[in-house]
């Protein structure tokens, strides 16, 4: 008994690069080719023909031993011969390898060949047959991919806006540390003019007014520009975190600048409610001094971000390679830090408390200033240690001049210092050695880093 006669097959390879292709028109039933035409028509059209396409999405059930492409759905272009009745759908298939039919001269070890595999029914022997001039697919196939609805990538209001450019981080990083080492002067100043209960009360200025009104005189005035500094700290942080966040999704993300810049955005508003609780308090000596420390350390975190900034694509630079010098030189810090904290008991043990009616600590204070002068020399000395060291192990990368910076740092300071304490505490000088305390505090930093890291 004769078995059912085959299915003919028609297997068009698709050109890579625009070639024309070869068909092979397999016909029969198991004994291999029948009839091979080189015809880059794949499909015979009567002179009627015309073409359909079904709804785009539709995906028929592949038949066995006919490979299909699970991540591309065509349309299925029908192409009827009114002449004949014949018709023929497409698919597109992805093949990883030639298949035994259908395979071009050429092409046959080329990989992930894409093949268009044409299934017909079969045709009686005595159905006409007329060749085209015209391309089949000359109106090409609508792929329709469930990944073409998604919104394509690079194309939200954040994609769009510009990456940051090296030099202007490094510029908004030098904005963050000259902010901070501001708001210590102007602080100073709220402190030092008697101003600290220019505002009485927190958030607005007074309890009818947001802002300073005339009746409060230039206290008022002083307490609340201090005030509004706090939020051009706050938007010179933001665009910082903001830059740094811009450049994650691009060719050069500096990953090495997030922390410091999320611990500036958080450590300002953190700071306001220090400041906020110092009024409540009615400028408790304490508060004020924990408010400084505040300041104290986001100028350290300022300094890390604009020495991290300045490195190269944010490439991490190479170790000194000295644990000794790095020991040293947090030691260094560590003392520094006692210093700066001695220097915030000595100003609240003194006269200038930000106000006349607000209690002092109670200490002696030539006993605090003794203690903060004892420390000070223990700071120098740690300081020249350290540059001694750095000279010794041949000065690797900046470390002996970041300690050389330091030490010039010390003893300007310790210059005001001595020479405020003896005219009495005035106004300027006091507020020159607050400065001068940040600035030292920046310093030490810098001088830690040196130790630890090379030059980019």
């Amino acid at each position: 008994m004769r078995g059912p006669e085959a299915e003919p097959r028609v297997v068009v390879p698709v050109a890579q690069q625009g070639d024309e292709g070869l068909v092979e028109r397999i016909r029969g039933s198991q004994h291999g080719v029948q009839e091979r035409t080189p015809d880059p028509a794949a499909l015979p059209l009567g002179p009627h023909a015309h073409r359909t396409e079904p709804e785009y999405g539709h995906r028929p059930d592949p038949s066995p031993g006919q490979a299909t492409c699970p991540s591309t759905v065509l349309s299925r272009p029908v192409v009827t011969n009114e002449s004949s009745g014949s018709h023929a759908s497409l698919r597109r298939s992805a093949s990883t390898r030639p298949t035994s039919t259908g395979v071009r001269s050429g092409a046959s070890g080329s990989a992930k060949a894409d093949v268009w595999t044409i299934r017909m029914p079969s045709m009686s022997s005595g159905t006409s047959r007329r060749t085209s001039t015209r391309q089949p697919y000359d109106d090409g196939v609508t792929v329709t991919d469930a990944r073409a609805a998604r919104r394509p990538a690079g194309t939200g209001p954040w994609d769009r806006l510009p990456v940051p450019s090296e030099q202007a981080l490094r510029r908004l990083a030098v904005a963050s540390l000259v902010s901070q080492l501001g708001i210590v002067v102007t602080g100073g100043a709220v402190r030092l003019t008697g101003s600290g209960m220019g505002c009485p009360t927190v958030p607005r200025c007074t309890d009818d007014s947001l802002v300073a009104t005339p009746e409060l005189g230039v206290h008022g005035a002083i307490e609340f520009g201090n005030r509004l500094l706090t939020f051009v700290l706050a938007a010179v942080a933001a665009l910082m975190l903001l830059a740094v966040l811009r450049t994650l999704g691009s060719e050069r993300p500096r990953r090495d600048l997030v922390v410091p810049a999320v611990v500036l955005v958080v450590g300002i508003p953190a700071q306001a409610l220090i400041g906020m609780v110092t009024v409540w308090t009615h400028l408790n000596p304490w508060i004020v001094m924990l408010h400084y420390m505040c300041s104290a350390v986001l100028v350290a975190v300022a300094t890390v971000l604009v020495r991290r900034a300045q490195r190269p694509l944010g490439a991490q630079p190479d170790e000194v390679g000295s644990p000794w010098l790095r020991r040293l030189a947090g030691a260094t810090v560590a003392v520094a830090a006692v210093v700066v904290y001695l220097g915030t008991v000595v100003t609240g043990t003194g006269p200038h408390a930000g106000d006349d009616a607000a209690r002092r600590t109670g200490l002696d204070l030539e006993s605090v200033a003794q203690l903060h002068t004892d420390v000070v020399f223990l700071l120098i000395g740690l300081s020249a240690g350290l540059y001694f060291a750095a000279r010794a192990l041949g000065s690797p990368g900046r470390s002996a001049r970041a300690a050389g910076t330091l030490i010039g740092v010390e003893l300007g300071q310790g210059l005001v210092g001595v020479t405020q304490y003896a005219l009495n505490l005035p106004v300027v000088l006091v507020g020159l050695h607050m400065l001068g305390a940040a600035l030292l505090v920046a310093a030490v930093v810098d001088a830690w880093l040196a130790a630890r890291w090379l030059p980019s």
